[in-house]
């Protein structure tokens, strides 16, 4: 296997993992959201919006890392 192959496809298995991890903490921040929202907390609801705009970077890190041509 070519080291350059093996790199290419470390780089390709964590970025599927960082995804996935952002998909997570976009569900779990929309239900922290609606909780919120609910109990008319603000602190909870600031909290909330900062985990779902983590997991919205983290799902789209591949697509900017596609864009500027750093990704495989």
């Amino acid at each position: 296997m070519d080291p350059l192959e093996a790199m290419n496809n470390l780089v390709e298995f964590i970025l599927s993992i960082v995804t996935v991890v952002g998909v997570i903490a976009l569900i779990w921040g929309g239900v922290q959201l609606a909780l919120a929202l609910k109990s008319q907390d603000a602190s909870q609801r600031t909290n909330a919006i900062l985990f779902l705009a983590g997991g919205a970077i983290m799902v789209g890190i591949r697509f900017v890392l596609d864009a500027i041509g750093v990704a495989v």
